[in-house]
């Protein structure tokens, strides 16, 4: 059969064979030709290969590292939440020792060597206590009383574990801060509140006083205790507090040095209320 006499079909078919054939032939002779020549020859080959392969591929590969940021909004009943989590385990209650205990006066602890605060007007320096602390309980004995405020420092007895101290807050509150006051009698009962004004070592809220146990505190958003009730505020308001940085003045001054007024020289309520 002639090439004229073909029809497209089979010309292509042609074309890919000849090509193919072509092509095995090629690889035959180049591998023969290699295998028959010099060592020089192969080796700038090769050389010439590694050359180009350093000047085609990247020196380093970097990786580039993509940062997302996220925003969180943290809310105030977030914040306020975390903060009464925080000091729950360092709030205390206070009773009296005997056959048939009776309440006292909630307290909080402020050191890890088992410190508690409290209001003064409710304990007897003579007297030793029991306090209550999310089921466990302590002997306690008063260990020094400040009059002027009505602070009472009590110290555990006896025990090589003690309940979480609190933080206490050393700057002073300022109007309109929001703060949280823990109290309850057999639980811990939350009440939100603000600074509403300020007087002369103690600072008032717009707090039902109802709420408001001897001894309760109040916390700030960060969980810091920035007040405690004590009999000193209670005599303008229950709703009024004295500052918790007088509690951290109390723990850290030498007993010998706290001047202690008798209780008919505490300061009136009129002479309290003069801003600070």
């Amino acid at each position: 059969m002639e090439l004229e006499q073909l029809n497209k079909s089979q010309i292509v078919l042609l074309t890919l064979l000849v090509s193919f054939v072509t092509s095995i032939a090629t690889g035959i002779v180049t591998v023969s030709l290699m295998e028959q020549a010099p060592k020089d020859i192969t080796r700038v080959i090769q050389k010439t290969v590694v050359r180009t392969i350093e000047k085609v591929a990247p020196p380093e590969i970097q990786t580039k590292i993509i940062t997302r940021e996220k925003t969180v909004v943290v809310s105030d009943s977030d914040l306020i939440a975390n903060a009464v989590e925080l000091n729950t385990p360092s709030i205390v209650r206070i009773y009296t020792v005997g056959e048939e205990p009776t309440f006292v006066a909630l307290g909080t602890v402020i050191s890890a060597g088992g410190v508690v605060a409290t209001d003064a007007s409710k304990i007897s320096k003579e007297e030793t206590y029991t306090i209550e602390s999310l089921g466990t309980s302590y002997n306690a004995s008063v260990m020094r009383v400040e009059d002027e405020k009505q602070i009472a420092l009590l110290v555990l007895e006896d025990t090589d574990t003690v309940p979480r101290p609190a933080s206490i807050s050393v700057t002073r509150s300022k109007l309109g801060s929001s703060v949280v006051l823990l109290s309850g009698l057999e639980q811990v009962v939350v009440a939100r509140g603000l600074i509403t004004e300020l007087g002369k070592g103690i600072f008032n809220t717009d707090i039902d006083s109802d709420k408001i146990l001897p001894g309760a505190i109040l916390i700030n958003t960060d969980g810091n205790v920035v007040g405690m009730s004590t009999a000193n505020s209670r005599k303008v308001s229950d709703s009024w507090f004295i500052p918790a940085r007088g509690i951290l003045t109390l723990l850290n001054t030498p007993e010998e040095n706290i001047e202690s007024p008798n209780n008919d020289q505490t300061p009136t309520a009129s002479s309290t209320l003069q801003q600070a």
